[in-house]
C-alpha cells in the first residue's frame, strides 16, 4: 500500500471517529436532557411523557394544533399547577410536500380554567404570518390605538368589547415584554405560544405566565 493510500485510508477513519465522537455525545445530551425534564416533572409534581401523537387532537381550540401533517407533541408535561390542570408540551408539524417539505417546531403551555369568555387571539408578527386568517373561524382584526403594541402585535377576537377590555395598558405591557409570545383564550381554556422547543428551566415561568394573563382577563363566571 503506497503513502497516499495509507494517509486516505487515515482520514477516512479520523472522519469517520468524528462522526461517531458526535453522534454519542448527541446521545450522552439527549439522554442528560430527558433526566432534566424527569427531574423537573418530579419536582412540580407533574406527569411526563416522550411523546403523544394523540394529545393535540384532544386538546382545545389552539390554531397552530390544527396546522399542516405529521402532527405531535413531546416532552409533554401535564397535571395540576396551582389548582389549575396544565399542559406543557412541544409541538411538531410539517407543511409542503414530499420535495419541499417545511418541519415547523414551537412549544406551547395551555391551562383549563372554570371561566366563560369568547375567544380571542393574539400573534406577533412571525406567528401571524404562518397562521394568517382563521380558516372557518370569523374573527375581527382589533385596533387598540396603541401603535408599538399594533406593531408587536396583531389582536383577533369574535368579541370587539372583550378584546378591547382585555388589551389594558397592563397587559398590553406585559406582552410586550415577551414579543415572541403568542395568546389565545378561550371558554374554559388559555394558551401561549413560542416558536422555540421547550427548555427544562421554562417549564414552571410557561404556566406562571398563564396565570398572570389570567388574571387581565375579563369573565364571568359560569
Amino acid at each position: 500500500m503506497s503513502q497516499d493510500q495509507i494517509s486516505q485510508v487515515l482520514f477516512l477513519l479520523f472522519i469517520a471517529g468524528v462522526l461517531m465522537l458526535a453522534v454519542l455525545l448527541a446521545m450522552y445530551y439527549q439522554r442528560l436532557l430527558r433526566k432534566a425534564y424527569f427531574d423537573t416533572a418530579a419536582e412540580l409534581h407533574l406527569s411526563y411523557d416522550y411523546v403523544s401523537y394523540g394529545l393535540p387532537r384532544r386538546l382545545p381550540l389552539v390554531y397552530q394544533l390544527r396546522r399542516g401533517k405529521n402532527r405531535y407533541a413531546s416532552n409533554v408535561f401535564t397535571g395540576r399547577y396551582k389548582g389549575f390542570p396544565v399542559y406543557v408540551f412541544n409541538y411538531h408539524y410539517a407543511t409542503g410536500d414530499k420535495r419541499n417539505k417545511v418541519h415547523h417546531h414551537s412549544s406551547i403551555a395551555m391551562l383549563r380554567h372554570d371561566l366563560e369568555m369568547p375567544e380571542m387571539h393574539a400573534y406577533p408578527p412571525d406567528i401571524h404570518e404562518k397562521v394568517g386568517h382563521m380558516a372557518g373561524v370569523d374573527k375581527i382584526e382589533i385596533q387598540t390605538g396603541d401603535e408599538a403594541f399594533s406593531k408587536a402585535f396583531t389582536v383577533l377576537a369574535s368579541d370587539p368589547g372583550f378584546a378591547k377590555s382585555f388589551c389594558t395598558p397592563g397587559m398590553m405591557e406585559y406582552l410586550m415584554r415577551h414579543p415572541d409570545m403568542s395568546v389565545e383564550v378561550g371558554p374554559g381554556w388559555i394558551a401561549t405560544c413560542i416558536q422555540q422547543r421547550l427548555v427544562p428551566e421554562e417549564i414552571q415561568r410557561r404556566m406562571d405566565q398563564m396565570l398572570k394573563i389570567l388574571r387581565y382577563v375579563p369573565t364571568q363566571q359560569n
